[in-house]
């Protein structure tokens, strides 16, 4: 009895020491500076984003997302929810805007909420609120409509990317 009780408490520290030994040490927390850091490189990410005029010059806009989300994502990629649609690749983004948008010029967004929160030193969560407008062929701006956005960002190659964008609004544009 006593050494069956000795191989199993030798069995158990064993397995104890290769846990020990072999988990990941976790990454240490982030300090406020470091989280700020990672808040602004973001920023100046979305600005440049939001400067190609997202809807307006799509393949400027689909160089900000991932190239391949399926190691993300359990199943099949979502890296892109407009309303109540689903879209797993860019390629499935352009055919989806490229009619609405081809009876503009442009659209026009402002920024009235932003917030961040930093997951990682190479993820954020970004959800903003404000307005957006469409400016038609004729350069006619029609009226702001309420737009609400979530984005996941992910840092790859050095550069922040969006692996996952959610958007919706509460009007139809006329």
């Amino acid at each position: 009895m006593k050494t069956t009780v000795a191989v199993v408490a030798a069995i158990i520290a064993v397995i104890a020491l290769l846990y020990v030994t072999t988990s990941p040490t976790p990454l240490p927390e982030m300090t406020a500076a470091e989280r700020q850091e990672v808040v602004g490189e973001v920023q100046r990410t979305f600005d440049a984003w939001i400067a190609t005029g997202p809807t307006n010059d799509l393949d400027a806009a689909m160089e900000f997302f991932v190239d391949d989300a399926s190691a993300e994502f359990v199943g099949e990629p979502v890296i892109f929810v407009n309303r109540l649609q689903a879209y797993s690749t860019k390629g499935e983004i352009v055919e989806a805007c490229e009619p609405a948008i081809a009876n503009r010029s442009g659209t026009n967004y402002t920024t009235t909420n932003n917030s961040f929160s930093v997951v990682s030193h190479d993820a954020v969560m970004q959800a903003y609120e404000g307005t957006y407008s469409v400016t038609n062929l004729e350069g006619v701006s029609g009226p702001d409509y309420p737009l609400t956005v979530t984005i996941l960002w992910v840092r790859r190659d050095r550069a922040w990317k969006i692996l996952h964008l959610h958007q919706s609004w509460s009007t139809d544009v006329q």
